[in-house]
């Protein structure tokens, strides 16, 4: 796949407006919240609100993304999307480079943040995983990203500051409290 047409994708994912049929948000006993839908819980300051994007490529091309956002002020921003993208489309990208040109279309349309750190993980139920953490020249604004694939889903999990830096402890606390969630069946019938 080419790269105009990934950065035609990360911009059109970043610009494109909401939408009406969003998830759920539930706490759990454990105090975190998360989704059932979008299977997955996050150590969140508090209960984030939800918002969903509707994408269209061509005429056969549909998905929504699901954001889940906390904000403290307007310094700092707490947020999980989710993406289930069509099988076709998933399978003709290559990850790594989607998640690369993801995370440089973003820093070119934040200021001028630029990244810092870049590192592949091995995490546990996911095909791959890159942890970004991007600085600006701005005094203490910084972002620090984790992008996640698996199956036909990707999540997107990152804290953003636009001043005032938290603890980098407090910033993994959250990026590292990210984890899948696999709803229970209900038997009772």
């Amino acid at each position: 796949m080419s790269k105009y047409y990934l950065a035609l994708l990360t911009i059109l994912l970043v610009t494109s407006c909401g939408g009406n049929d969003l998830p759920d948000v539930v706490k759990f006993k454990s105090g975190l919240y998360g989704s059932r839908t979008g299977e997955f819980v996050a150590k969140f300051p508090d209960k984030p609100s939800v918002s969903s994007r509707h994408y269209q490529l061509g005429a056969t091309q549909e998905f929504n993304e699901y954001v889940f956002q906390y904000r403290v002020g307007l310094e700092h921003r707490y947020v999980v999307s989710y993406i289930d993208f069509p099988e076709e489309l998933i399978k003709a990208w290559d990850t790594e480079e989607l998640f690369d040109q993801t995370i440089k279309n973003i820093s070119a349309q934040v200021d001028d943040f630029r990244i810092s750190e870049r590192k592949v993980n091995q995490m546990k139920g996911y095909e791959k995983s890159i942890t970004y953490a991007l600085f600006s020249s701005t005094p203490g604004a910084m972002m620090k990203s984790r992008l996640l694939k698996r199956g036909n889903r990707i999540y997107y999990v990152y804290f953003a500051c636009a001043r005032r830096q938290p603890n980098t402890e407090d910033i993994d606390a959250f990026l590292d409290s990210f984890q899948l969630y696999q709803p229970k069946e209900d038997t009772s019938s």
